[in-house]
């Protein structure tokens, strides 16, 4: 099982509205996915797939009433797809104490499912940190609005510090010089992190090695929301240029989706975009990023690469009449990576998200 948790520090920039439809797209293509509503004290998550009243929350699941099996909604239209839903309007929910956020954790951790996505919260706070961070990818979501790129930037600030802090625990000299560099508000003339490494590598050697073991392992990535024009994917892209400059991090871009009014229609329809029009523009770049950022390329792969490789090779699937062909008249043409001409397609599953074309046998021959 997978764990991708979405933040981003800002509210409002579409956190659930992506996650809604990252599960949507990922259950599509034959992955069973669980989306987890981890936005504690502001759950929402259920309204997106048509969920108006929610028979079980995870708040059942901290005080014991059921198991984790209980509270796992279907989703009707998707296979393969299930909702955890948030204890919305709960009061004290959003201020866990630290054995229900342990609890909540370990529930998480043994969901049956291949991935698990996790919608998490506005802000900073230790909660939505520690959530990041169980994560096996984290997807940092900004829109190009400078406040957000600025809360993507300090979010990712935060979880570098609480990680250090958490790692250098015994080691009090070295986290003395953190603690002055991360004390100073980000608009503040701060130390890099690669200047602290070399202090801290003077004092403790040790220190610095983890330190520098922590910043090699480091996987997170970006994608930029409601994007309208091409200047936009270029502010959105600050947040990775100040986090390797800052913080010596590197985060990866798995794309963009751009600004659809298919979407906030879909929201007031009580659907995941990918559901309410699986070809609109909004749901073939988060498709996109699907396939290649999350299926196929990037440091998320070799992140899962060991886990791959353990399981048993599968069958040779055989090719029926039916079969889709990979045609350049595939909507998905331009940004897949299996791209054949004339032979089955490898991802032949996103016929039901539309734009895969059905050839026939003759038109096989002719592109072969």
């Amino acid at each position: 099982m997978k764990i991708i948790a979405i933040g981003g520090g800002k509210g409002g920039i579409g956190k659930s509205v992506i996650a809604a439809s990252f599960g949507v797209g990922l259950a599509k293509i034959k992955h069973p996915t669980v989306v987890v509503d981890a936005d504690l004290g502001g759950s929402n998550l259920h309204t997106i797939f048509g969920i108006q009243k929610p028979q079980n929350t995870f708040s059942d699941i901290l005080e014991g009433r059921v198991s984790i099996k209980d509270v796992l909604s279907s989703v009707p239209e998707v296979d393969n797809l299930r909702v955890l839903c948030g204890a919305s309007g709960t009061y004290g929910i959003a201020n866990l104490k630290y054995q229900q956020k342990q609890k909540f954790i370990r529930k998480i951790r043994n969901i049956e499912a291949e991935f698990v996505i996790l919608d998490l919260g506005a802000g900073s706070s230790y909660n939505v940190l520690d959530l990041f961070r169980i994560a096996d990818y984290g997807i940092i979501l900004v829109t190009a609005d400078p406040l957000s790129v600025l809360d993507g930037y300090n979010f990712t600030k935060q979880i570098f510090y609480r990680d250090m802090f958490r790692a250098l625990k015994d080691r009090e000299a070295a986290l003395d010089i953190l603690e002055q560099n991360a004390s100073l508000e980000t608009f503040k003339d701060q130390q890099p992190v690669s200047e602290l490494l070399e202090k801290i590598r003077d004092i403790d050697p040790r220190a610095e090695e983890i330190m520098q073991e922590y910043i090699n392992e480091f996987t997170a990535g970006l994608i930029i929301n409601k994007v309208k024009k091409d200047e936009d994917e270029a502010n959105g892209q600050a947040v990775r240029v100040a986090a390797d400059e800052l913080l010596s991090l590197d985060i990866e871009f798995l794309g963009s989706v751009h600004y659809d009014d298919t979407v906030p229609r879909s929201v007031e329809a009580m659907q995941p975009f990918m559901l309410f029009d699986a070809k609109s523009q909004a749901s073939k770049d988060l498709a996109g990023i699907i396939l290649k950022g999350i299926l196929s390329e990037g440091k998320i792969r070799s992140v899962f690469k060991k886990r791959e490789m353990r399981k048993p090779e599968k069958e040779p699937v055989e090719e029926y009449k039916d079969t889709v062909i990979c045609s350049v008249k595939c909507m998905y043409w331009d940004d897949c990576p299996f791209k054949q001409g004339g032979y089955p397609c490898k991802m032949q599953h996103l016929l039901s998200i539309g734009g895969f074309q059905e050839r026939s046998g003759g038109d096989r021959e002719e592109e072969r």
